[in-house]
């Protein structure tokens, strides 16, 4: 547990950087313990030789803050002041989309990468849960995320 703990000492820094790239002002505390956890769950999830930890933990924390973001987005949208009188709980919302700023590189992705990254990581599915979902290959899906992988750490090192 020791080790954990230092960890996460070790990338608060990482977790501040994410909250204020989504321009996160209030309720600070509340984003960092979540950034805290998905730090956690980083570090359990890792594989060293699919590349750098660091970028691994920054997506993980970063994604994990936008969905909590996104859902306390869906409480504030469902209550609606009008004329002094607050209505709440209103059906016919529709889905609120995480507040994300893609990396530049983003926009130099195929449609059917942005597709990928935007299952994995916004709707936080695995490659069996998207294979179901839409009705795609499995084994076609780990070969498309390796190749998206692989070229997303191509372009990151030339921008660098």
């Amino acid at each position: 547990m020791q080790e954990i703990e230092q960890i996460i000492l070790d990338h608060e820094e990482l977790i501040k950087k994410a909250i204020f790239k989504l321009k996160i002002y209030r309720d600070f505390d509340e984003y960092m313990q979540v950034g805290r956890i998905a730090l956690w769950k980083a570090v359990k999830n890792f594989d060293k030789t699919k590349g750098d930890f660091a970028m691994f933990a920054y997506m993980t924390v970063k994604f994990a803050i936008a969905r909590e973001l996104s859902k306390s987005n869906d409480v504030s949208q469902n209550e609606i002041a009008v004329e002094d009188e607050v209505f709440s709980n209103i059906e016919e919302q529709s889905i609120v989309q995480p507040c994300l700023e893609w990396p530049e590189w983003f926009n130099n992705l195929k449609e059917e990468e942005q597709f990928l990254l935007k299952a994995l990581f916004l709707e936080n599915l695995n490659l069996k849960e998207i294979a179901e979902k839409y009705d795609l290959p499995y084994e076609a899906l780990k070969k498309r995320r390796q190749r998206l992988f692989t070229k997303i750490r191509t372009m990151v090192n030339q921008r660098k």
